[in-house]
């Protein structure tokens, strides 16, 4: 697969995209290992926080009696899979796409092009991977 972009008269960059190696794999499993372990207080955080939320929700609008035993979580603080992860070997996913193209070549680009045309946009299709 092929990627590039440009500006008007200025060439950008490109990518052609090879087979992820398992040296990469195990580089971006890692990576994401620690991402996940950064994220997971906070993600678990925010989920007791709504639940608490939910709740006062329900005291504010007369659904409960007894204010001091109307905190009863609805859900339960389940991670079990990781918060992100990858899609497979050698496919391109959003993790990669986003090290690979907008960290490593689309950023610099926009940044020397935004300099030279103020006001600048990107815009990409609707390819799965552009969610990134």
């Amino acid at each position: 697969m092929f990627w590039c972009c440009y500006c008007y008269e200025y060439k950008g960059p490109y990518h052609i995209w090879e087979v992820e190696t398992k040296k990469e794999r195990e580089k971006s499993l890692k990576q994401l290992a620690e991402v996940n372990g950064e994220l997971k207080p906070i993600a678990r955080d925010v989920f007791e926080r709504r639940e608490k939320l939910i709740d006062l929700t329900t005291i504010r609008r007369g659904r409960s009696a007894k204010f001091e035993n109307a905190y009863k979580p609805r859900g339960t603080w389940k991670a079990v899979k990781p918060l992100y992860c990858d899609s497979g070997l050698g496919s391109i996913d959003w993790w990669r796409y986003q090290q690979e193209i907008i960290i490593g070549k689309l950023k610099p680009f926009f940044k020397e092009m935004e300099r030279i045309r103020p006001r600048m946009m990107v815009h990409q299709d609707n390819a799965p991977v552009h969610s990134a």
